[in-house]
């Protein structure tokens, strides 16, 4: 899977709320603030297909910034990042070390009225 832009520019607001981040299977992502004042959500492009916990994000992004169009492999313990004959190995972090919204915990907007 490649990241589009538009998905990294998410991660990189998602940064300034929590600098960690657990992916999980789908095409949803979200953030929860340390202090849990701020909650964050987006539907990607992407499908993940399955969770990986990171606790550095920014260094997760800047890891992604090396390449011109990684693709990005999710494995059962890292992710390999890659293109061409270069590649880097980013290993997952316990989740219990990180902070992460529920599981349940989705925005639910009301229908608009226009």
């Amino acid at each position: 899977m490649i990241f589009s832009t538009k998905t990294l520019n998410i991660l990189k607001n998602f940064n300034t709320i929590n600098q960690s981040i657990l992916f999980r299977p789908g095409n949803i992502i979200n953030t929860l603030a340390p202090n849990s004042s701020i909650y964050a959500e987006a539907k990607i492009e992407e499908e993940i297909p399955s969770e990986a916990a990171i606790y550095e994000l920014r260094k997760f992004i800047a890891c992604l910034s090396l390449f011109n169009e990684p693709e990005i492999e999710f494995t059962e313990k890292q992710m390999v990042i890659y293109e061409n004959n270069t590649k880097i190995k980013y290993s997952y972090d316990n989740k219990t070390t990180i902070v992460y919204p529920p599981e349940d915990k989705r925005i639910k907007m009301p229908e608009p009225d226009v």
